[in-house]
């Protein structure tokens, strides 16, 4: 999805103009090849709290919250 499109507290370290959305409210950066592959392969992710919550305790990783 656009960058543009996704909450600016999620994107400001973001440096492409693309980002993958994991689940509602969690954001990923996509891979630099462009492939998307599976929710397991993005160990680090970021978006809002309750959803980060939710979604980390099936896919735990690195992750920032607002």
């Amino acid at each position: 999805m656009p960058k543009s499109k996704v909450d600016k507290r999620y994107t400001q370290y973001v440096e492409g103009d693309k980002m993958v959305m994991l689940a509602p409210g969690v954001y990923a950066e996509p891979p630099p090849d462009g492939v998307l592959g599976r929710l397991e392969d993005y160990s680090s992710y970021l978006g809002n709290c309750t959803a980060i919550k939710r979604y980390s305790e099936t896919y735990p990783g690195g992750h920032t919250c607002w």
